[in-house]
């Protein structure tokens, strides 16, 4: 089932930074669900991608940032929801916070990458070892990196959410 819409409003002040997500759609009910703590990752990932490494990777640098998180949308279900794939979300959340980031830093910020991995696992229940299994599928898995203000994007490399996660080729073989 689909997110609905994943919206951002951004608004800067001086040093401050604040995103608000009103307008996003509702939770729903298949695990595509975000956890707050997940959406507010790929804010501060956002973040430190506009900024750089000058400044350190702490609470300071944070604290000009505030974000609004609506109850009961797909970006901070109310409990009990379904979460556990909620990757797919989480890359159309980057998606739209790198967008908004966009609009106010140009030059600073890539486009959107690969928009999704294509992985399966499967599993089941083996009579002959009388236990169950699961199993990965895929590859390769990333499509590559937005193209840069000044350089193209990188080709067949996984980008924000999960850092340069690689599979190797035996394990989908």
């Amino acid at each position: 089932r689909s997110t609905g819409p994943i919206q951002v409003r951004l608004t800067v002040s001086g040093s401050d930074l604040g995103f608000d997500f009103e307008g996003t759609g509702p939770q729903t009910r298949g695990a595509i669900n975000s956890v707050p703590s997940s959406t507010l990752s790929m804010v501060y990932y956002a973040v430190r991608a506009l900024i750089g490494t000058e400044a350190p990777n702490n609470d300071g640098c944070y604290r000009p940032v505030s974000v609004n998180l609506p109850p009961g949308t797909v970006v901070n279900p109310d409990f009990p929801a379904p979460v556990a794939v909620r990757t797919i979300t989480l890359k159309r959340v980057i998606d739209v916070v790198f967008g908004a980031l966009a609009q106010a830093a140009p030059d600073s910020i890539y486009a959107a990458c690969h928009g999704q991995s294509n992985f399966t696992y499967i599993g089941g229940f083996d009579p002959l070892q009388d236990a169950y299994y699961v199993g990965f599928l895929g590859g390769p898995i990333f499509g590559g990196m937005g193209a840069r203000p000044t350089k193209d994007g990188i080709d067949v490399t996984d980008t924000d959410l999960s850092n340069i996660y690689h599979v190797p080729v035996e394990v989908t073989e």
